[in-house]
């Protein structure tokens, strides 16, 4: 549930009745960009939110592509993230 809502959770019908009700942080959405440089060197691939392929690398190089404002989907190696491209 979102952080700062657990009281209300706790409270509610349904959702009173489990027994470990935790909060998160965030969004789950990271900003492109942030981190980069750890990318070098990987495959990587960007999908927007309706599947299709925005970008692909068979050896990323560190140069992101120009991508439109929303939220896309990276996948570089094993690891799969959600950013949000302002």
């Amino acid at each position: 549930m979102p952080a700062g809502s657990l009281v209300a959770y706790k409270a509610a019908d349904v959702w009173k009745d489990f027994a470990t009700i935790k909060e998160i942080g965030g969004t789950g959405i990271a900003a492109l960009g942030s981190d980069i440089s750890s990318l070098e060197g990987k495959q990587v691939s960007i999908f927007s939110l309706d599947g299709k392929k925005a970008f692909s690398s068979a050896s990323f190089i560190g140069v992101m592509p120009s991508l439109a404002p929303g939220i896309y989907i990276v996948k570089a190696g094993n690891h799969v993230q959600k950013v949000a491209v302002k």
